[in-house]
């Protein structure tokens, strides 16, 4: 990660310098001026715990490619009065960059759509702050808040000099490219020098995207309608649907009221999903997750779905670090907490509780554009909301996915089969019904659903595959049909 950021420090210097020739500017003392400004913000970071540590000087040094002796004296100008503020001034170097761009659009260079030089330098900024942060398990709340306003305060600053940053913001255009500080990575400096000779703008930088990131962020192809379709042709459900439907029409309504001028409508997009297992919680989240991006209401439209596993750690200040993690991967679209009750517990030991404030400082910070739907059982999940305060005050829509029917969990067996190409004879349908019909009546309070019918399918599968093992000449037939024999499991 620490060369990642030196090689994306080395690109957007090289940039700048592309650009001041593009422009007509100089300054023969840029490079050191850039890099200076960028350890003294790590700096600043650095000793929000206490003094700069050796390994924290070394650090920083090897991330900005100055000696240690000459970030030292620079920083001993400041006081540590000043140092302790929240914020500080924004940086000549934003201020230099906001110049460029200016000049580039003043002399007809035409301005990449997608990001501008001064995005690149605010991102910078942010993945050295966020570097700092987590590179130490001391403070880190302290840090990341620190960073936080700092950026905020950068990015106040540059759409007040630039119309162009301005809009982007209004437009609702998320400037948080850094959502997981370690996947920042520079183009090699060849391409991104090819890039600036055919647009007058280089793409110097560029996140580090595994492929199934890529996939969630590429639009799904579904239109609305589709996926509203999708929605409500589930079965069962149909308390969850008109629940579901309702929020999106709110949510859409809403979006009109605004682009109109008009107030805003207090709607918390925060969910509590509460049922027994495989009454369909995930599989709804995910849609919804894909229609809310469609309308507006969230950037990406993924999901990613976690439980205690995924947030907690097993050591002290470990958990914010995992459940920061967890968070931002989710930005842009919905976290889903699986059984989230087991995040509260009595022990004065466990580190749930860690997890929680941290996923209440996010939800509160990142309304816009991330959404957290917590589930679990219905009396376990009531125990935890009414547990903690913040988590009362943040969830105030609860929806109920009741036990499918019997009907219904026949309807998901014929769907499965289908699914898979298996059919079902009339007389095998109707004992599939009798074996349901006491599957449900017998139900336990924790009862699968749908996870039931799905272990029942592969039981009557394995069955027949056990009757056709070793059969000569096996027809097509046979291997689609489900015979009275195969329904017969343990």
């Amino acid at each position: 990660m620490l060369e990642k950021i030196k090689e994306a420090i080395d690109n957007i210097i090289n940039l700048v310098e592309d650009y001041m020739v593009m422009t007509g500017e100089s300054d023969d003392d840029i490079d050191r001026g850039i890099r200076l400004e960028l350890a003294l913000f790590a700096v600043a970071i650095a000793k929000k715990d206490g003094e700069v540590t050796a390994s924290e000087l070394r650090t920083i040094r090897k991330m900005v490619g100055l000696d240690a002796e000459e970030i030292l004296e620079k920083a001993k100008v400041l006081s540590d009065e000043k140092f302790s503020e929240v914020f500080f001034e924004c940086p000549f170097t934003l201020g230099f960059i906001l110049r460029i761009d200016k000049a580039l659009k003043e002399q007809g260079y035409s301005i990449d759509g997608d990001v501008t030089l001064t995005e690149y330098i605010v991102y910078l900024f942010q993945v050295i702050g966020l570097f700092m942060v987590y590179a130490d398990e001391e403070d880190v709340f302290g840090k990341d808040k620190y960073v936080k306003n700092y950026i905020k305060e950068m990015r106040e600053y540059a759409s007040k000099k630039n119309a162009k940053y301005k809009k982007r913001l209004e437009d609702g255009i998320s400037m948080d490219i850094a959502n997981d500080y370690s996947d920042a990575k520079p183009l090699k400096n060849s391409e991104a020098k090819k890039d600036s000779s055919k647009s007058g703008i280089t793409k110097g930088l560029k996140l580090n995207e595994t492929e199934d990131e890529e996939e969630e962020k590429e639009e799904d192809p579904r239109t609305l309608e589709e996926l509203m379709e999708e929605l409500n042709s589930l079965i069962g459900l149909e308390s969850v649907k008109l629940e579901i439907n309702n929020l999106i029409h709110l949510q859409e309504l809403n979006r009109i009221r605004v682009e109109r001028g008009m107030v805003s409508l207090p709607v918390s997009n925060h969910l509590v999903f509460y049922g027994n297992p495989g009454t369909g919680k995930t599989t709804v989240a995910r849609l919804l997750s894909k229609i809310y991006c469609k309308i507006g209401i969230l950037s990406k439209g993924h999901m990613v779905e976690v439980d205690r596993s995924g947030l907690v750690a097993g050591y002290v200040g470990q958990t914010a670090i995992k459940t920061s993690e967890a968070i931002q991967s989710a930005m842009g679209g919905i976290l889903f907490i699986d059984e989230a009750y087991t995040l509260c517990s009595n022990s004065e030991n466990d580190y749930g509780r860690e997890a929680i404030d941290t996923l209440l400082k996010a939800m509160e910070d990142n309304r816009d554009d991330f959404i957290v739907i917590v589930a679990g059982y219905p009396d376990l999940m009531m125990d935890f909301i009414k547990a903690n305060p913040g988590l009362e005050s943040r969830f105030n829509k609860y929806i109920l996915f009741e036990d499918y029917t019997n009907d219904e969990l026949i309807e998901i067996f014929k769907v499965v089969c289908k699914k898979n190409g298996y059919v079902l004879e009339k007389e095998v349908e109707d004992e599939v019904k009798k074996l349901f019909a006491e599957m449900y009546t017998d139900r336990p309070d924790n009862f699968a659903n749908g996870r039931e019918v799905r272990n029942y399918f592969e039981k009557v599968v394995t069955n027949q595959a056990n009757r056709l093992y070793g059969k000569e000449n096996i027809t097509n037939e046979e291997l689609a049909q489900i015979t009275k024999e195969d329904l017969k499991v343990n």
